[in-house]
């Protein structure tokens, strides 16, 4: 079975990697940056988070409700409006448990039929990857941020 194959390497990335990550972040520190234009910790928390509500319903056919929202999708701007961190971390949580049920419920056989989405022709297996790189990379950023960032 395909998802059996890819828990491993989500729960990999996600909790060995990238909540160990968040572990020690403070209130403060979800408004710090790099100067002079870069975006804050909290708000890549909830990008992070909103990218995989969003390949759940590109990729495996779920739709989150609305009341998950999303605002830091295409052109935005950080305005510094997260800054709550129990609600990032429950956002986060949700997030995570949504596209690991929606990958559950995708028929194996469509883990390989390409997908027609806002961001290309792609494969649900290569969607996958994309979202372990998307998580990996802006969890550099953030590393980044809390290493040399300071509040904007």
């Amino acid at each position: 079975m395909i998802v059996q194959e890819l828990l491993p390497q989500y729960h990999s990335a996600h909790q060995k990697r990238y909540l160990a990550l968040l572990q020690g972040i403070n209130e403060e520190q979800l408004s710090w940056k790099i100067p002079p234009a870069t975006n804050s910790i909290g708000f890549l928390i909830r990008h992070i988070a909103e990218v995989e509500y969003a390949f759940s319903q590109m990729f495996f056919n779920q739709t989150p409700t609305k009341e998950e929202g999303i605002y830091t999708l295409g052109k935005v701007i950080d305005t510094g409006v997260w800054t709550n961190l129990n609600d990032l971390m429950d956002y986060t949580e949700r997030a995570s448990q949504f596209v690991l049920k929606s990958m559950e419920l995708l028929p194996e056989e469509s883990w390989d039929q390409p997908v027609e989405s806002r961001i290309g022709v792609i494969t649900p297996r290569d969607a996958f990857g994309m979202l372990i790189y998307h998580k990996g990379y802006h969890a550099g950023q953030i590393g980044w941020i809390k290493k040399y960032g300071a509040q904007a």
